[in-house]
């Protein structure tokens, strides 16, 4: 979190048994516009909107359904500026500043220990990692004046153990603020333990990761992807193009996370990311751990389409269409965009090809992920076969869902039994299975 993108880094609670209120008090800004949002993974939701009366004042008051929400929000001024904030089981409180230009110094809190730990810590940290730059770069000027390199090295050893301090105490914390804190140490680079070793401060964050990091705090912190980006990252093939490790540490992580809906939200993350790299068998193989555990009782998104997939595979019944209906012969069910270039490319092959395969005995049914009907119609007019259908949901659309339609073009090779024979990417690929 970049602090100077803020006005301030403010905390207040929610009570489990009694309506939260936070009372905010800014006469600089009178009349300004707000909203406010939580953190959900991803989403940030807007759950209340408002305007600073003329003296500057406004009332939070959290919504029924927000009551068991632990994390970070923020509540923002439409014309910039604004406060992040946690609710974390700490009560009511106010926040105040008669400045044009609020700042920590300015501002005051009443009755939120959370935002004093908070700030506390952040300015204890800023004073620890300050001198130990101070003395690293003191070391390297005078390298050869070993009375003061002797004490430089001590004074740079008393602020490493004092920064470990910090971290031991962090961990030892329960307030969230000490998990909110851990978690942006994590996105800062910072370790349990600073090292000038690049490869041990990775190995440190990981370990964190898998072991020592609140997931559910992480899922209301406002960083959940860049945090799973960063851990990503540290996969690589090996010489045998397998990636060590990566699904076995997957479902660690899925094994320590209590909440239903923090899980479903990870194994997403992790199915998003494995298709973006490109890591279909990792891809697989997290799908079918997934199904095996049945945690993910209403799936969505693409977890949804990727449990389709797994139930469609060769040698599956085809599903039946919601548009049309398959032909009683072979057939190829193209799923495609008007406006992919790759789709444009291979549709433009299937089609070439069509003759070639009508006298075969193949048909083709083609399906547009469109939502402009003008675009549909003027691009399915090129295509030689009859069947061409659009619901002009896109992706959305049921035969699309139906399918496990992630990306296009995506072609089905169907038997006159209705049986799947393969699903491919490319027609050279459809002509190789005939």
């Amino acid at each position: 979190m970049k602090r100077t993108n803020l006005l301030l880094l403010i905390i207040f609670s929610i009570s489990q048994l009694y309506s939260q209120t936070v009372d905010l008090h800014f006469p600089h800004f009178a009349g300004q516009e707000w909203y406010w949002t939580t953190f959900r993974g991803n989403r940030q939701d807007t759950i209340a909107t408002g305007k600073l009366d003329e003296a500057g004042n406004a009332k939070l008051s959290l919504p029924d359904r927000y009551k068991a929400y632990r994390g970070m929000t923020q509540w923002l001024l439409t014309k910039g500026g604004g406060l992040t904030v946690i609710f974390s089981n700490e009560g009511n409180f106010s926040v105040s500043c008669t400045e044009a230009q609020p700042s920590e110094d300015n501002i005051i809190y009443k009755n939120t220990s959370e935002n004093n730990y908070l700030n506390g810590r952040y300015k204890r940290q800023q004073d620890i990692l300050g001198k130990i730059d101070a003395m690293r770069m003191a070391k390297d000027a005078y390298k050869s004046n070993e009375e003061l390199l002797s004490f430089f090295d001590t004074e740079l050893q008393k602020q490493q153990r004092a920064y470990k301090l910090l971290q031991f105490e962090t961990a030892s914390n329960p307030l969230y603020a000490a998990r909110f804190a851990q978690i942006v140490d994590l996105t800062r680079g910072l370790p349990q333990s600073l090292s000038t070793d690049q490869s041990e401060n990775e190995k440190q964050m990981k370990d964190f990761i898998m072991n020592g990091m609140d997931i559910e705090a992480l899922y209301t912190s406002g960083h959940w992807g860049s945090v799973w980006d960063q851990w990503l990252s540290w996969y690589t093939y090996d010489t045998d193009n397998h990636l060590p490790q990566l699904i076995d540490d997957a479902r660690h992580l899925l094994s320590r996370i209590k909440s239903d809906e923090v899980y479903a939200a990870l194994a997403e993350q992790l199915v998003t990311s494995c298709e973006k790299q490109n890591w279909h068998d990792q891809e697989t193989e997290l799908a079918f751990y997934l199904l095996n555990e049945d945690r993910i009782k209403e799936p969505s998104g693409k977890i949804e389409s990727l449990y389709t997939l797994l139930r469609i595979r060769k040698g599956a019944k085809a599903p039946d269409l919601v548009q049309g209906t398959l032909p009683k012969k072979k057939t190829i069910l193209a799923f495609y965009d008007s406006g992919c270039g790759n789709c444009t490319v291979q549709m433009t092959k299937l089609a070439e090809k069509y003759s070639e395969l009508k006298k075969k005995g193949c048909e083709v049914v083609s399906i547009s992920a469109d939502h402009d009907k003008t675009m549909f119609e003027n691009y399915s007019t090129k295509l030689p076969w009859k069947d061409k259908y659009c619901d002009f949901e896109g992706f959305a659309g049921k035969d699309f869902r139906n399918y496990g339609v992630m990306g296009t073009p995506t072609f089905y090779l169907i038997d006159s039994k209705g049986v799947i024979q393969g699903r491919y990417a490319r027609v050279e690929d459809i002509e190789k299975a005939f």
